[in-house]
């Protein structure tokens, strides 16, 4: 995964670069454009399989955005990023991550059209006796075994983490 993340950051920063070359001749909304569809499609793309990363390798890929969201606005190194993502409507790169996971879990259950390989996967959970919350039908049980295949990771990986409300950064002032 380390090799993986490594050249995504290596081809993200070889577009910037080349979108910063020309940037004095781009609109902002031009520049916008395309480093979402140049740099950012990048990390959406199967960004669920990234679930469970250590650390450091989101670290490497928060880099890239945070220099592409200054890019973007023209700003210094030393600017802090936050208020750009914002402006932005950019999430972090592992809430991202969590944010991809948790909408494919929904789909499952809301779309009809949904993949059925993936719908096998997630098994809604049924307690034992009378919950409040047993009208839910949107909760997931958590895999017991399994949970070192691969096409468990994500899955298993999203319920053992925190709640997705403590995980959440804070919504971006409208």
């Amino acid at each position: 995964m380390d090799k993986h993340i490594t050249n995504m950051c290596r081809s993200a920063y070889t577009e910037i670069r080349k979108i910063s070359s020309i940037r004095h001749l781009l609109s902002f909304d031009a520049t916008k454009t395309l480093v979402c569809s140049l740099i950012l499609s990048k990390f959406d793309y199967c960004n669920a399989l990234l679930t469970g990363i250590p650390q450091h390798l989101t670290d490497k890929l928060q880099k890239v955005q945070n220099t592409a969201a200054r890019l973007i606005f023209r700003a210094k190194k030393h600017d802090h990023i936050q208020p750009l993502m914002q402006q932005l409507h950019w999430l972090p790169i592992s809430s991202r991550i969590i944010h991809k996971t948790a909408n494919i879990c929904f789909n499952s259950f809301t779309d009809p059209h949904f993949p059925v390989y993936l719908s096998e996967l997630l098994h809604p959970y049924t307690p034992s006796r009378q919950l409040r919350s047993s009208s839910d039908s949107r909760i997931l049980s958590i895999p017991r075994a399994h949970q070192n295949q691969n096409h468990w990771r994500p899955f298993f990986l999203l319920f053992r983490s925190h709640s997705l409300e403590s995980t959440s950064p804070p919504h971006p002032s409208l």
